[in-house]
């Protein structure tokens, strides 16, 4: 890829960077908080990581983040020079990915959470 250029990349990147936010709160948040994955999380309570990371909105965010990077639109891929190939760059952007996708589950599930608990 290269850099981003013009109003029109920046403007395709940040659509694609809204959607590719919102699938990663999404997710994050139907694993960490519906009720339709209630059982699962109770079901992997017994097991003390995993019991943990499916209730953590954080924890969670990291691996969604990193999941929808690697496999579907990689959000650093038109920020950053590509200084390396092969294995270091793809283990930068996992983590960069992760980083990004955990702050936006964390920014938008207590954004969220104000909107809820206000109304009551």
């Amino acid at each position: 890829m290269t850099a981003l250029t013009g109003f029109q990349g920046m403007s395709d990147y940040l659509v694609s960077f809204i959607i590719w936010s919102l699938a990663v709160f999404g997710t994050t948040n139907i694993v960490t908080t519906s009720k339709m994955f209630s059982p699962i999380r109770s079901g992997f309570s017994r097991v003390p990581f995993l019991g943990k990371l499916l209730k953590c909105q954080l924890c969670f965010g990291f691996w969604v983040g990193m999941f929808w990077g690697f496999f579907v639109w990689n959000p650093s891929e038109m920020l950053f020079l590509r200084a390396y190939n092969g294995d270091i760059q793809v283990l930068f952007d996992l983590l960069f990915n992760g980083a990004v996708g955990s702050s936006v589950a964390w920014i938008l599930h207590l954004i969220t959470l104000k909107f809820m608990t206000s109304e009551t």
